[in-house]
């Protein structure tokens, strides 16, 4: 019947339709997974991860568009025979080559277990460090909804300083990453790789947000939450043969202390009516402190540095190139990376210290107060990698200054370590927030560590707790809680309040109790200059 022809035309055209749409959807995936293209989609992963799959599919697809075509030569059905038969190529090139790349990555950074730290009396330390940038298959990595990253703009590293006192070994790491990933796991992974008690290992991420943050989301996609986890396994098998690394090059040490200032960071809470929004705010709180540790051997050659500034290093952050943005370590790698340039072998750790409500003075993305306008605000776009040198180059100046007035002498320190978690009441009756904290003394020198980001304010009641002459405050430590605000803020509706549970001013109060609790268990007192 004539209602049957049409209803078997309509389907077959459906199919056609949909057979087409597949066709052309993967064919494209395949085409642009080359990696001397824009990463434009997530083929290249899809290829690395599943490559027989991969090309059974191209393969079934093209036979598929080559049978329409000798049904019925028609303009769409040759241009899709094309595009299947471009995709097998694309496949077949491609997964050869990621193979290749994976295969020498692997050699490259898995290690196995560390030998022994090396024997010897007194302070010894060592450094390393080793790239974490994602592998080129892992790209288009994900960041927020749709926006990923599709390019590097300079690579991140993972950095690692090993120390001893003769009696136990203590790792201090840094990764330029938004927030220590999987931070229980990692910290037991370092264990299990080194035997080192897990509160000897002092892991802090320098908090740029120029890469995937790792454990804060839960990515809808697949594709992309198996990306980063596929990134985090490639992390351990880097921090495993960096440690390593750092633990054969220890040597014989001596270390000291020095304070500098840098004008690169503002108060970024601006008020508008009775709420504050995120901008430039010269009259708020803001610490220009560089406080900073040297460690060189005895003849004086840099093993490393410890950078401690309250910045946020969002530089680039909303840096849009075409359709995505792209990998940074932002002010924080970046800084190091030109330190280490200048010095060679030297390693430089940057932590970020109470930077809750302080940004860059220069930002890619900005807001901007006009008479009688609410804030807005205003993007740079790709101009932000030449703001992004500038402000590096500034701050590296005022290190390199700050470090030239530090007499490294010290060379038989007291290394002592210790953790608590602190509970903090929330709204929710009942409940509390749990926060992190960690104690790493060398010498004179304190570090304190925080799992979360803290503002000016609070940042300096902590370190008062401190009986030691020098204190050094590292947030993003060992773990991530969100923001720790003051009071202020929360009067205000600040953006470091958020939508968070705490209550307002019971942080401070828990952070300093914390430590304080800490502190009892040392044996060195504050020591006048």
């Amino acid at each position: 019947m004539k209602s049957d022809r049409i209803a078997t035309w309509l389907t077959l055209r459906r199919t056609t339709i949909i057979v087409g749409a597949v066709s052309a959807y993967i064919s494209l995936l395949a085409i642009f997974a080359f990696r001397d293209l824009p990463y434009l989609s997530d083929g290249s992963f899809y290829i690395a991860e599943w490559p027989f799959a991969c090309v059974a599919l191209v393969v079934v697809l093209l036979l598929v568009n080559l049978y329409l075509v000798s049904r019925k030569r028609t303009r769409p059905r040759k241009i899709l025979a094309i595009l299947s038969a471009l995709a097998v190529v694309g496949v077949l090139f491609n997964s050869i080559a990621f193979a290749l790349d994976k295969d020498g990555e692997g050699s490259t950074r898995v290690v196995s277990r560390p030998h022994p730290f090396p024997a010897g009396p007194g302070f010894m330390a060592g450094a390393a460090k080793g790239e974490i940038t994602p592998s080129s298959y892992l790209m288009p990595m994900p960041l927020l909804y749709g926006l990923k990253f599709r390019s590097i703009n300079d690579p991140v590293y993972a950095r690692v300083l090993a120390m001893s006192d003769g009696a136990q070994q203590y790792l201090f790491i840094t990764l330029d990453m938004t927030l220590v990933p999987e931070a229980e796991e990692t910290l037991r992974f370092l264990h299990r790789q080194t035997g080192i008690p897990i509160q000897n290992i002092f892991i802090a991420a320098t908090h740029t947000h120029g890469t995937t943050p790792i454990s804060l989301f839960d990515y809808t996609s697949p594709a992309d939450s198996r990306k980063s986890r596929k990134w985090y396994e490639e992390i351990k098998r880097t921090l495993a043969s960096t440690v390593a690394a750092a633990r054969s090059n220890m040597v014989p040490a001596r270390y000291g202390y020095g304070e500098g200032q840098s004008l690169i960071n503002v108060n970024r809470d601006i008020v508008f009516g009775k709420k504050s929004v995120l901008g430039s705010n010269f009259e708020r709180p803001s610490d220009k402190t560089i406080r900073m540790v040297r460690i060189e051997d005895l003849n004086g050659k840099v093993i490393s540095l410890i950078v401690n500034y309250a910045v946020h290093p969002v530089v680039m952050n909303g840096n849009l190139s075409g359709i995505g943005t792209p990998i940074t370590g932002d002010i924080a790698g970046r800084t190091s990376s030109k330190i280490e340039a200048r010095w060679g072998d030297a390693v430089v750790l940057w932590t970020m210290g109470a930077a809750g409500d302080q940004n860059p003075r220069f930002l890619t993305q900005y807001t901007i107060q006009t008479k009688g306008r609410e804030p807005h605000n205003r993007n740079l776009g790709s101009a932000g990698s030449s703001i992004l040198e500038y402000l590096t180059d500034e701050h590296v100046r005022d290190i390199l200054k700050a470090n030239a007035g530090i007499e490294a002498t010290q060379t038989d320190p007291e290394i002592h370590s210790a953790e608590a978690i602190v509970r903090v009441d929330t709204i929710d009756v009942g409940k509390t927030q749990p926060y992190k904290l960690r104690l790493l003394t060398l010498g004179d020198i304190a570090f304190q560590g925080v799992s979360a980001e803290v503002v000016t304010s609070i940042g300096k009641a902590v370190r008062e707790t401190s009986p030691f002459r020098n204190t050094i405050l590292v947030t993003a430590a060992n773990g991530y809680e969100g923001y720790i605000a003051d009071d202020w803020e929360y009067e205000h509706q600040a953006f470091e309040v958020g939508d968070t549970r705490v209550k307002k001013g019971a942080a401070q109060i828990e952070l300093v109790k914390g430590f304080t609790g800490l502190f009892k268990g040392t044996a060195h007192p504050r020591q006048e200059p």
